[in-house]
């Protein structure tokens, strides 16, 4: 058992969390992507970087502390099932354990009524959902225009959170609104991460917003 004091720090801030509840111990970026609330984030790290695992962490941090609903969307069904078992997986070591209302390969609901759902890329697969908390788009330079397009409005309303995260790729638009016209950038990035030297073992964190609405990563 665990007293009151921690299981509120654990609430309030991700990185204790991952530390004594998942046994994960974080780098100062991935620290730092933990602990932010900003509503969109823009990872853009070399592939095997650690940026899946610690999304998967804040996407179950996200599930347990403040309920509700979790998509986490890739270009297929196979590569967002991927992120979801690494969800599932630290899910699944938490002790004492955490009852699950539904368990599939796909999706789960914890009993405190928080779902987490993979989906494809294709924008009819998230349209019937409504209202997250937080959606976590993987390779995104590979995720098309409309389903960003699809995943907005929903956004929009709910007020959730967003990371898109990929590896260096190509131009793509970034948060359209409804009906094709592109909103304007974020004020601010909280975590920009660029690949760096693997000598350096850490991407660079920039937290300057872009000067027009697309954007290569």
């Amino acid at each position: 058992m665990y007293d009151i004091g921690r299981g509120l720090c654990w609430a309030l801030d991700a990185v204790p969390f991952a530390e004594d509840r998942l046994g994960f111990v974080p780098d100062a970026w991935q620290a730092q992507l933990l602990r932010s609330r900003s509503q969109w984030i823009l990872l853009n790290c070399c592939r095997q970087s650690g940026k899946s695992t610690t999304t998967a962490i804040v996407a179950l941090h996200q599930a347990i502390y403040d309920p509700g609903l979790v998509l986490c969307v890739s270009p297929s069904l196979r590569q967002s099932r991927e992120l979801f078992a690494k969800v599932i997986g630290f899910l699944k070591s938490i002790e004492p354990v955490i009852p699950l209302e539904e368990d599939n390969k796909s999706s789960c609901e914890l009993s405190n009524g928080s779902r987490i759902v993979s989906l494809p890329g294709d924008p009819d697969t998230v349209r019937g959902y409504s209202a997250p908390k937080l959606v976590i788009t993987d390779e995104a330079a590979y995720v098309s225009d409309a389903m960003q397009a699809a995943i907005a409005p929903m956004l929009a309303v709910s007020q959730g959170r967003q990371i898109d995260m990929s590896s260096p790729s190509r131009e793509i638009c970034l948060i359209p609104k409804a009906g094709g016209e592109a909103a304007p950038p974020p004020n601010r990035y909280d975590a920009t991460m660029l690949p760096m030297p693997v000598v350096s073992g850490e991407p660079k964190v920039t937290t300057e917003a872009p000067s027009s609405r697309r954007r290569t990563i």
